[in-house]
């Protein structure tokens, strides 16, 4: 009886792969080509390129025990993907979602936007952690703070952000 409550109170993490194809340009419109220059290097134009990413989304729960599940997979993937398709496939993020005309679009500021409108979708789960590569080498990661792991990094808001290059 102990192992049967206690795999129904085991927290587990469930995670889904999704893609997206995006554009974006580093520049800002309020600084000239001089300062753009110096802000964003090699990368600065004011012309779009395209990137095809890969998403990774996890979410932590227990599992339900009538269902065996944390949440439907199917639902979740829906969830996601609806999202995914409705804002950001085949956008120039840029010009066409509102939060990257005050935000360069960077693999970072990709990465927090994202963190937080699936956070909102997926109420009341916790989302623990998304991942989002900008090609084989880059990625950066959104992960979940704990309340312990907060109370070491004050003022973190609630989640990490890890980078890889």
């Amino acid at each position: 009886m102990e192992t049967k409550n206690l795999l129904f109170s085991q927290e587990l993490e469930l995670t889904i792969e999704t893609y997206f194809s995006a554009a974006h340009s580093y520049h800002r419109e309020e600084l000239d080509e001089e300062e753009n220059r110096k802000l964003f290097g090699e990368y600065y134009s004011i012309y779009p390129h395209g990137h095809n990413y890969k998403l990774i989304v996890s979410v932590r729960g227990t599992v339900n025990p009538k269902d065996g599940m944390i949440i439907n997979f199917h639902h979740l993937e829906e969830k996601i993907n609806a999202f995914i398709m409705r804002e950001l496939h085949y956008t120039y993020l840029n010009l066409q979602v509102e939060y990257f005309r005050y935000h360069t679009p960077t693999t970072e500021h990709i990465c927090l936007y994202l963190w937080g409108r699936i956070g909102e979708i997926l109420l009341p789960l916790i989302l623990y952690k998304i991942r989002l590569y900008e090609d084989e080498t880059l990625y950066v990661e959104c992960k979940y703070d704990d309340e312990e792991e907060n109370e070491k990094r004050e003022g973190s808001g609630g989640f990490l952000l890890l980078t890889s290059v």
